[in-house]
């Protein structure tokens, strides 16, 4: 699902949840062809902990990253590797193991 970080100012910030296994949300066409990465970071919370995997949808077969969380109420950023070169431009899936998270953004570096 989607919602707004601040409802009584929606142009402030979205995020989206998972909220269950096996719920994604998917970026379309994110390109890498800039430069390579090595990690991503992500903001998130999770009432309960979550974990969930970050996908390139065109290699379905081994993550790009896993995040594993644990139980914070407040925004919070966590960084992770990413396993293996990224090239070009990629859909990525962003797949819930465990747990619901909240995802205000994505940032690979």
């Amino acid at each position: 699902s989607v919602d707004f970080i601040n409802p009584a100012n929606p142009f402030d910030d979205w995020f989206v949840t998972i909220g269950k296994p096996k719920a994604y949300v998917r970026y379309n066409q994110v390109d890498f062809s800039a430069k390579p990465v090595s990690s991503v970071t992500v903001r998130v919370r999770s009432a309960k902990g979550a974990e969930f995997t970050i996908d390139n949808s065109a290699e379905h077969a081994t993550p790009m990253a896993t995040v594993k969380i644990s139980s914070t109420p407040k925004w919070k950023e966590v960084t992770v590797p990413v396993a293996g070169p990224v090239a070009g431009v990629n859909d990525l899936t962003l797949r819930c193991i465990s747990g619901a998270v909240d995802i205000d953004w994505i940032e690979f570096r």
